[in-house]
């Protein structure tokens, strides 16, 4: 059971650490154009935030749907 608690627990954190890592990712760009000397925005289709945050909704859901399909699985067996 507590084994289970913490798997839902990283499971639902995995957005926060993909919305973490993408900041990071967005200052590395930003240092490396005032390096660079550039002052313009780099213009994205989808934001790296965005993206990072439906792929960490996307692996949260995964989670989710494989702790249930273990769960069934060891009900049923």
């Amino acid at each position: 059971m507590i084994a289970v608690i913490f798997g839902l627990g990283f499971a639902f954190d995995v957005r926060g650490m993909s919305t973490r890592q993408a900041a990071r990712m967005r200052a590395r760009v930003r240092e490396a154009r005032l390096r660079r000397g550039s002052l313009a925005e780099p213009v994205y289709p989808v934001s790296p935030e965005t993206r990072m945050r439906m792929s960490g909704s996307f692996i949260a859901l995964a989670g989710v749907v494989l702790g249930a399909a273990g769960f069934a699985l060891l009900h049923l067996g």
